[in-house]
């Protein structure tokens, strides 16, 4: 098997991983302008190539893109026109034109490869065991729900300058609206399509950035309920991401960071889950990659493809006109 891959940061590097990990003797040719190589390229015995065109030349089977989020498009466009089968980290574009674009490559060029979206929390089994109560009716109406995500901005990355990330840069895709999608991802997942949205943001100076870090999405359901609230930040001294949905008939709580999930009824309060394994982010991207390539090898679809990771870009990049 050989992939090309767009971008060897810390993503790239999971998903890199990841692959060795399923396919051992997978050969890996990274795409970087001007061919430049380092001590990571030679650790993993890479082939780094310096364009797209001359990487799509070798005949990969598949492309990971991985790159900062404004720059999808680049690697996205040429990978879909040769009908590559694609993993690309999330958001899968960062603007309504990149959304066109792609758009017109699957309906104009039939671009029908197997592809993934790298939400991967979909993955996790505590939020599939979520999934089934929410969709189950167990829950009653689902009256509302709340989506809670933040961390401090100077953690995420020990020993680089936070002010000189991707996140500080709108023009990269930086700020909580697109860094932290996969609130709004787990929303559209475990609730459905939404009609309505309102967005608030504030910068905060302290940081020193320049992309909004915090905001707080409102949404609508198409039916007019759920209603939903979208809290993200990049403020929070200890990691929090914590969902609630209440539905009439119970309370559902679900906190990954403390991995417990919680359920409130009439009847009184039940713990449904304080297994660490529901709750292995890590595993979730080896999960991920392992639907990807099983759908390559049968030619088959995944349970999160591409035009899944467009609908989720389209909610976030309106939130991002609404602010």
């Amino acid at each position: 098997m050989k992939a090309i891959v767009f971008g060897t940061g810390s993503i790239g590097r999971r998903h890199i991983g990841s692959l060795r990990q399923i396919v051992p003797d997978c050969e890996i040719i990274i795409v970087r302008n001007g061919a430049h190589e380092d001590d990571y390229s030679k650790q993993i015995g890479a082939i780094v190539i310096g364009s797209p065109k001359a990487a799509l030349d070798l005949r990969p089977d598949l492309a990971v893109i991985a790159t900062p989020s404004a720059l999808h498009i680049d690697a996205l466009a040429p990978c879909m026109m040769t009908n590559l089968p694609i993993y690309l980290e999330k958001p899968a574009v960062t603007t309504n034109s990149d959304i066109s674009s792609i758009s017109q490559l699957i309906a104009n060029r039939g671009y029908d490869a197997p592809s993934q979206m790298g939400c991967n929390l979909r993955y996790l089994p505590a939020m599939q065991k979520t999934y089934d109560l929410a969709r189950s009716g167990e829950l009653g109406l689902i009256a509302r729900a709340s989506f809670q995500a933040g961390q401090y901005l100077p953690d995420w990355r020990p020993g680089t300058d936070c002010r000189l990330s991707y996140s500080a840069d709108p023009k990269r895709g930086g700020g909580v609206i697109f860094d932290l999608i996969h609130e709004i991802d787990a929303a559209c997942f475990l609730l459905g399509a939404f009609t309505d949205l309102h967005a608030f943001s504030a910068r905060m100076e302290p940081l020193g950035i320049r992309s909004e870090a915090v905001a707080t999405l409102i949404l609508r359901g198409e039916t007019g309920k759920p209603l939903v609230t979208i809290g993200l930040d990049y403020v929070s001294r200890q990691p929090l991401r914590k969902y609630d949905i209440v539905g009439t008939a119970g309370t559902l709580q679900l906190d990954l960071v403390k991995k417990r999930m919680i359920l409130d009824t009439a009847k009184g309060r039940e713990i449904l889950s304080q297994d660490p394994a529901d709750f292995d982010v890590a595993q979730t991207y080896v999960t991920a990659m392992s639907e990807f390539l099983n759908a390559i090898s049968t030619r088959q679809s995944t349970s999160q493809d591409i035009s899944v990771g467009l609908e989720t870009a389209a909610l976030a990049i309106k939130a991002k006109a609404a602010l």
